[in-house]
């Protein structure tokens, strides 16, 4: 994990899934994200409904602005969401923008990508394959752990 910036969060009044979908959207204008998950399909259909509440949500705001400049900015921000491509499992899925994968399949096949999101925990040895293709400054966040 040498030049790579870690995180530690532990949302307090929302829910797991909700801040990671925000920070989702916010770490996928730096490239692609990976979700190193316990129970894939569980986190990805919870992620899936905070970050339709997110599309929702920017949607309104979009609604009730009447600054053009501003309605502009919501629009490209909507047409961004809207196109992000979510995967579950293999990590040699290229189309995708995020991908929650195990840690087996992430220490197999390192991933290279931007942001990667730790949701549980699993051998340290695994952290390190699965940062080795990772660029510098990018950022591994750890949810729930120290």
């Amino acid at each position: 994990m040498y030049g790579l910036s870690s995180q530690y969060r532990k949302p307090k009044n929302v829910s797991m899934c909700r801040d990671l979908a925000q920070q989702i959207a916010e770490r996928s204008l730096y490239g692609k994200v990976v979700v190193a998950a316990e129970k894939l399909t569980v986190l990805l259909s919870s992620v899936r409904k905070q970050w339709m509440r997110i599309i929702r949500l920017t949607m309104i705001e979009r609604s009730r602005t009447l600054k053009a400049e501003r309605i502009m900015q919501l629009t490209n921000e909507l047409q961004r969401l809207w196109s992000l491509k979510f995967a579950v499992g293999h990590v040699d899925e290229v189309s995708c923008n995020v991908l929650f994968a195990s840690a087996d399949d992430l220490a197999r096949l390192a991933p290279a990508c931007s942001t990667l999101f730790v949701t549980y925990d699993f051998p340290r040895e695994y952290l390190y394959l699965m940062t080795s293709w990772m660029p510098r400054s990018s950022l591994v966040v750890f949810y729930g752990q120290s």
